[in-house]
């Protein structure tokens, strides 16, 4: 299939997609890096200006979240929790309650606008064949319309 028609079919579900993760990411930074800076130890600040390990940690974290949850894999989030808390754990044993904090706010932002971005998204579009075909997904696990959830098959009735 050609690219460009591709993207004109799905224009409004990449225009959805692409809106709800920059407004992730946006939000995100700013509560972190704005908002939550009273509630961290005053011996751990770091210098004004330069953007610390923790602002790119949490940025490609905001990422990684967004794109799980938008693809329904809710379980690969412990990874997510496992490399952060393998990262920085010096930090976080100094001052967890800054972490944690951080670490949620940025987990509900990104999980948030992903579904939102999921619930927006129409899951399928009907293809361009005059009705013949399978459908095209604007997402890739999203199931065909009328798609029957549990495949009617002798083998799991037992008919």
């Amino acid at each position: 299939m050609n690219p460009l028609r591709l993207v004109t079919e799905h224009r409004d579900a990449i225009v959805i997609t692409l809106t709800s993760f920059v407004g992730s990411m946006l939000i995100a930074t700013v509560v972190v890096q704005a908002g939550l800076r009273s509630f961290r130890a005053p011996d751990s600040a770091s210098p004004r200006g330069t953007p610390s390990l923790g602002f790119w940690i949490g940025f490609f974290e905001t990422i990684l979240i967004f794109i799980l949850v938008f693809q329904d894999e809710f379980g690969a989030l412990a990874i997510v929790f496992a490399a952060k808390e393998l990262v920085q754990r010096d930090k976080i044993s100094k001052d967890p309650g800054y972490y944690l904090l951080g670490t949620l706010a940025n987990v509900s932002i990104a999980c948030l606008f992903a579904l939102l971005a999921v619930h927006t998204v129409p899951p399928c579009v009907p293809a361009a064949t005059g009705g013949q075909g399978s459908a095209t997904c604007a997402r890739s696990n999203a199931a065909p319309p009328n798609a029957s959830p549990v495949p009617m098959d002798s083998t799991i009735t037992g008919r």
